[in-house]
Protein backbone atom coordinates (compact mmCIF):
# COMPACT_ATOMS: atom_id res chain seq x y z
CA UNK A 1 0.00 0.00 0.00
CA UNK A 2 1.39 3.24 -0.98
CA UNK A 3 2.70 5.72 1.87
CA UNK A 4 3.35 3.38 4.68
CA UNK A 5 6.83 3.36 3.83
CA UNK A 6 7.86 5.91 6.60
CA UNK A 7 5.61 5.03 8.59
CA UNK A 8 7.36 3.07 11.15
CA UNK A 9 10.69 4.82 11.01
CA UNK A 10 10.96 4.60 14.92
CA UNK A 11 12.79 2.50 17.10
CA UNK A 12 10.54 3.27 19.92
CA UNK A 13 7.80 1.61 18.00
CA UNK A 14 6.53 -1.86 20.03
CA UNK A 15 3.52 -2.91 17.90
CA UNK A 16 1.28 -2.27 15.08
CA UNK A 17 -2.21 -1.27 15.89
CA UNK A 18 -4.68 -1.19 16.51
CA UNK A 19 -5.42 -2.70 12.97
CA UNK A 20 -7.89 -5.20 11.53
CA UNK A 21 -11.66 -5.93 9.97
CA UNK A 22 -14.93 -4.52 10.79
CA UNK A 23 -17.86 -6.00 9.24
CA UNK A 24 -20.17 -4.24 10.90
CA UNK A 25 -22.77 -2.49 8.64
CA UNK A 26 -21.26 1.35 7.47
CA UNK A 27 -17.89 0.32 7.55
CA UNK A 28 -15.48 0.61 4.78
CA UNK A 29 -15.76 -2.00 2.38
CA UNK A 30 -14.48 -5.61 2.83
CA UNK A 31 -11.80 -5.61 -0.26
CA UNK A 32 -10.48 -2.08 1.31
CA UNK A 33 -10.42 -2.93 4.92
CA UNK A 34 -8.61 -6.24 3.71
CA UNK A 35 -6.21 -4.90 1.28
CA UNK A 36 -5.24 -2.17 4.03
CA UNK A 37 -5.01 -4.97 6.71
CA UNK A 38 -2.82 -6.86 4.72
CA UNK A 39 0.08 -3.80 3.73
CA UNK A 40 0.21 -3.12 7.43
CA UNK A 41 0.40 -6.84 8.64
CA UNK A 42 3.59 -7.08 5.68
CA UNK A 43 4.59 -3.94 7.16
CA UNK A 44 4.98 -5.27 10.91
CA UNK A 45 6.35 -8.71 9.31
CA UNK A 46 9.28 -6.49 7.68
CA UNK A 47 9.80 -4.93 10.84
CA UNK A 48 9.06 -7.81 13.34
CA UNK A 49 6.97 -6.18 15.39
CA UNK A 50 3.65 -8.02 17.31
CA UNK A 51 0.25 -6.60 15.63
CA UNK A 52 -2.93 -5.52 17.64
CA UNK A 53 -5.55 -6.89 16.06
CA UNK A 54 -9.48 -5.66 16.19
CA UNK A 55 -11.21 -8.05 15.08
CA UNK A 56 -15.36 -7.18 14.86
CA UNK A 57 -17.73 -9.87 13.29
CA UNK A 58 -14.60 -10.90 10.78
CA UNK A 59 -13.24 -13.96 12.76
CA UNK A 60 -13.99 -16.59 9.60
CA UNK A 61 -11.60 -13.82 7.54
CA UNK A 62 -9.60 -13.16 10.36
CA UNK A 63 -8.50 -16.66 10.64
CA UNK A 64 -7.67 -17.09 7.30
CA UNK A 65 -5.63 -13.98 7.33
CA UNK A 66 -3.60 -14.30 10.12
CA UNK A 67 -2.66 -18.25 8.95
CA UNK A 68 -1.24 -16.70 5.83
CA UNK A 69 1.74 -14.85 8.40
CA UNK A 70 1.67 -17.49 10.73
CA UNK A 71 5.31 -17.52 12.36
CA UNK A 72 6.13 -14.13 11.01
CA UNK A 73 3.85 -11.90 12.94
CA UNK A 74 2.66 -12.33 17.05
CA UNK A 75 -0.45 -11.09 17.18
CA UNK A 76 -2.52 -10.27 20.38
CA UNK A 77 -6.42 -10.36 19.84
CA UNK A 78 -7.27 -6.90 21.03
CA UNK A 79 -11.15 -6.91 22.94
CA UNK A 80 -11.65 -10.42 22.18
CA UNK A 81 -15.00 -11.10 21.25
CA UNK A 82 -15.40 -14.49 20.23
CA UNK A 83 -16.63 -18.21 21.60
CA UNK A 84 -13.89 -20.83 23.05
CA UNK A 85 -14.00 -22.52 19.69
CA UNK A 86 -13.14 -19.54 17.78
CA UNK A 87 -10.42 -18.45 20.58
CA UNK A 88 -8.52 -21.57 20.70
CA UNK A 89 -8.36 -21.14 16.49
CA UNK A 90 -6.34 -17.88 17.36
CA UNK A 91 -4.01 -19.82 19.45
CA UNK A 92 -3.28 -22.34 17.30
CA UNK A 93 -2.05 -19.55 15.26
CA UNK A 94 0.07 -18.34 18.11
CA UNK A 95 -1.69 -15.46 18.93
CA UNK A 96 -2.64 -13.91 22.45
CA UNK A 97 -5.73 -12.86 23.60
CA UNK A 98 -7.27 -10.11 25.46
CA UNK A 99 -9.40 -9.17 27.64
CA UNK A 100 -11.19 -5.73 28.00
CA UNK A 101 -14.12 -4.32 30.05
CA UNK A 102 -16.55 -6.68 28.44
CA UNK A 103 -15.32 -9.59 30.40
CA UNK A 104 -16.39 -7.63 33.85
CA UNK A 105 -19.90 -7.58 32.79
CA UNK A 106 -21.73 -10.28 34.48
CA UNK A 107 -24.21 -10.83 31.56
CA UNK A 108 -20.98 -11.73 29.10
CA UNK A 109 -21.14 -15.34 30.11
CA UNK A 110 -19.26 -16.75 26.51
CA UNK A 111 -16.42 -13.67 27.33
CA UNK A 112 -16.42 -15.66 30.70
CA UNK A 113 -15.72 -18.57 29.01
CA UNK A 114 -12.80 -17.69 26.81
CA UNK A 115 -11.44 -15.87 30.77
CA UNK A 116 -11.75 -19.25 32.18
CA UNK A 117 -9.90 -21.60 29.68
CA UNK A 118 -7.65 -19.18 27.81
CA UNK A 119 -3.68 -19.94 28.91
CA UNK A 120 -1.97 -18.18 31.18
CA UNK A 121 1.01 -17.23 28.77
CA UNK A 122 -1.46 -16.25 25.79
CA UNK A 123 -3.22 -14.04 28.24
CA UNK A 124 -3.65 -10.09 28.27
CA UNK A 125 -5.38 -7.52 29.94
CA UNK A 126 -6.30 -3.99 28.75
CA UNK A 127 -9.43 -1.19 28.77
CA UNK A 128 -9.78 -0.18 25.44
CA UNK A 129 -10.35 3.29 26.89
CA UNK A 130 -12.40 5.26 26.51
CA UNK A 131 -14.67 2.89 24.09
CA UNK A 132 -15.76 -0.09 26.20
CA UNK A 133 -18.16 -0.07 29.66
CA UNK A 134 -17.04 -2.42 32.80
CA UNK A 135 -19.65 -3.53 34.96
CA UNK A 136 -19.24 -0.48 37.11
CA UNK A 137 -17.97 2.45 34.87
CA UNK A 138 -19.52 3.51 31.95
CA UNK A 139 -16.77 3.41 28.49
CA UNK A 140 -16.77 7.61 28.33
CA UNK A 141 -14.97 7.14 31.56
CA UNK A 142 -12.82 4.04 31.66
CA UNK A 143 -9.17 4.56 31.83
CA UNK A 144 -6.21 2.75 32.40
CA UNK A 145 -6.51 2.25 36.01
CA UNK A 146 -9.75 0.17 35.41
CA UNK A 147 -7.67 -2.63 34.20
CA UNK A 148 -7.67 -3.27 38.07
CA UNK A 149 -11.43 -3.81 37.34
CA UNK A 150 -11.08 -6.40 34.82
CA UNK A 151 -8.32 -8.26 36.26
CA UNK A 152 -10.08 -8.78 39.51
CA UNK A 153 -12.81 -10.09 37.23
CA UNK A 154 -10.30 -12.62 35.06
CA UNK A 155 -9.36 -13.84 38.73
CA UNK A 156 -12.39 -14.93 39.76
CA UNK A 157 -13.48 -16.37 36.92
CA UNK A 158 -10.29 -18.82 37.21
CA UNK A 159 -10.61 -19.29 40.85
CA UNK A 160 -6.83 -17.56 41.44
CA UNK A 161 -5.24 -13.91 42.92
CA UNK A 162 -5.58 -11.25 41.17
CA UNK A 163 -1.66 -11.24 41.56
CA UNK A 164 -1.52 -13.99 39.67
CA UNK A 165 -3.73 -12.89 36.66
CA UNK A 166 -1.49 -9.72 36.79
CA UNK A 167 1.77 -10.98 36.77
CA UNK A 168 0.35 -13.48 33.71
CA UNK A 169 -0.42 -10.43 31.66
CA UNK A 170 2.32 -8.50 32.87
CA UNK A 171 4.95 -11.08 31.55
CA UNK A 172 3.18 -11.88 28.40
CA UNK A 173 3.51 -8.40 27.51
CA UNK A 174 7.14 -7.76 27.94
CA UNK A 175 7.38 -10.94 25.86
CA UNK A 176 4.81 -10.10 23.22
CA UNK A 177 6.13 -6.18 23.18
CA UNK A 178 9.95 -7.17 24.17
CA UNK A 179 9.84 -4.29 26.91
CA UNK A 180 13.00 -5.49 28.56
CA UNK A 181 15.34 -5.30 25.19
CA UNK A 182 13.56 -2.00 24.30
CA UNK A 183 14.40 -0.81 27.77
CA UNK A 184 10.99 -0.64 29.29
CA UNK A 185 11.29 -3.19 31.94
CA UNK A 186 7.96 -6.05 32.50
Amino acid sequence: MEGLEGYLDSKEAVAVGEIGLDLVPGMAPVEVQERAFVAQLDMAAQRRLPVLVHCRKAHGRMLDILGAYRGRVVAVMHSFSGSVEIMERFLDLGCYISFSGSVTRDSAKKYHRCARVVPPERLLLETDAPSIATQTTVASRVEPLHTVEIAVKVAQLRGVSVEEVCRWSTQNAGRVFELERKGEGA
